[in-house]
């Protein structure tokens, strides 16, 4: 993957982050979601991109041991 990939790919990201936002701001009402809550994150299935992926895992290995375990 070229660095013109990534860049188009970092410019989806934020156009989809947009409209994730605007999606969010309408279902606000909706959401019962708490600070901390995370149910659906522990029994949902979140699939992801080899690429998606590959950022998850630059993300996890920066964090500090307390947080990865």
């Amino acid at each position: 993957m070229d660095n013109t990939d990534l860049k188009s790919y970092f410019i989806f990201l934020e156009l989809l982050n947009m409209r994730l936002a605007k999606f969010f701001a309408q279902q606000a009402p909706y959401l019962h979601c708490k600070e901390g809550c995370a149910h659906c994150c522990k029994n949902g299935e979140y699939p992801c991109s080899e690429l998606e992926f590959m950022f998850l895992k630059i993300g996890f290995e920066q964090l500090d041991e307390h947080t990865k375990n």
